[in-house]
């Protein structure tokens, strides 16, 4: 996990997002659509807020991870439809494991994060760390867009 340190006074952050499959938490002027036809809808708002220090992992949560606490938990999915949905006869695709887990939603990720003894990031916590706090880049790598950084939703991989 790393450190982010955050300034005393509120920031105000845009956000701009693709309506995705997990859900994501409350914002002020944005309802989530998360379980309708409503994905790959692109929204927007700013927001006004004070943060707390906190602390982040520095990587995603693998698929080996994912599949470890399902086989340790015995956790079953609220929103069982699309629950990982890209494995196989519920196991990892060969040569995915290290890939990042997706196809879970927002409570399948808060469930896996209450396992390991951790939280998720607030939405805010999230986009002060992806946009390189005050740098407020546009991507968490800078401010050009490149696809091979992200999870794009333009291409299937088997």
């Amino acid at each position: 996990m790393v450190n982010i340190s955050v300034p005393l006074q509120p920031v105000e952050l845009n956000f701009t997002f693709r309506q995705r499959e997990c859900g994501y938490y409350p914002m002020e002027g944005i309802v989530d659509f998360s379980y309708s036809r409503a994905i790959n809808l692109v929204l927007s708002s700013k927001v006004k807020t004070s943060l707390k220090p906190y602390a982040i992992d520095e990587t995603l949560v693998t698929n080996a991870q994912f599949q470890q606490f399902l086989q340790k938990s015995n956790y079953k999915p609220f929103y069982p439809e699309n629950f990982l949905k890209h494995w196989i006869d519920n196991k990892v695709p060969v040569g995915h494991e290290d890939h990042p887990v997706t196809w879970i939603s927002l409570d399948d990720a808060r469930a896996y994060a209450r396992w390991t003894g951790k939280r998720l990031p607030t939405e805010a916590e999230w986009q002060w760390a992806a946009q390189n706090g005050t740098e407020q880049t546009i991507y968490p790598w800078g401010n050009q867009y490149d696809s091979s950084y992200c999870n794009s939703g333009q291409t299937i991989s088997t």
